[in-house]
Parts: structure tokens; sequence; C-alpha cells
């Protein structure tokens, strides 16, 4: 399946990271990287600021940062954590996730629905119309 990215999340610079500690604590069971309706589990290490309030921390980051590319001395100073899916481990920056989809891509999965319905209900009636008897 193929997903939506915006512009602005796609970066051109390899992303740098700081140290990465072995032990790990659940800090969100759920949480998606830059809104994408992907869920994902959220480490962090048991020393890391986030554990004092998850979401105060979250949103912090999301205004000290805003969506810039960085050089790679500027991006370690950025603060990031582990995200796990199906036994994979990733690293993320913090700012770029978030707790809930993205509302644009809901709406936009909302409309292909409504068209996959119609789509159905006019394939229904041309195979009906193709079992009637026709006159001529």
């Amino acid at each position: 399946m193929f997903q939506w990215i915006p512009i602005e999340e796609v970066t051109t610079q390899q992303p740098a990271f700081g140290f990465i500690e072995s032990s790990t604590v659940v800090v969100f069971p759920v949480i998606y990287v830059n809104g994408l309706p992907v869920p994902f589990e959220a480490r962090a290490p048991i020393n890391h600021p986030i554990h004092e309030n998850p979401v105060k921390f979250l949103q912090d980051q999301k205004n000290a940062y805003p969506l810039a590319e960085y050089s790679k001395d500027e991006q370690k100073q950025h603060a990031f954590i582990m995200i796990a899916l199906h036994n994979n481990i990733w690293l993320a920056r913090v700012k770029n996730l978030t707790l809930q989809p993205r509302a644009v891509y809901k709406q936009y999965m909302h409309h292909r629905a409504e068209e996959r319905q119609i789509y159905i209900a006019d394939y229904m009636d041309r195979t009906a119309d193709l079992k009637r008897a026709k006159v001529m």
C-alpha cells in the first residue's frame, strides 16, 4: 500500500542520531510517524526526559523545531526515541511523531471509501443488467 507523505517531511540529508541506550521503556503503546496511519510503539531509555510528561515533551519538541533541514551537528541536538513495529526497531525524531493519524488522511480515506461504494453499486447494476433478457 502506498502512503502520501507531505513534501516538508522528505529530506535530502541522512539523519544523524546521538548515543543509543539498549534498555528502554514503552512511552506510548501507539504512536504515528508524520501522522501516517501506521501505528508504532514508542520506547525511550529510562533516563530520557520524555518520561516526566510524555505529551508535553512531544508538544515542546514540535514547537522547538520548525519543519526544516538541519546539519548533522544540529540534528544530534534534537530529541529522538525508538519506534517499533513487528519486532523491527527504528529511531525517530520526537518532533515527527503524533498521537493521532493526520485528519487529512482520514478524510482522504473516507472519500476513497465512498468512491469504492459507488464503484461496487455500479458494478452490481451492470451485472444485474447483463442477467436480464434482451429483446432485439
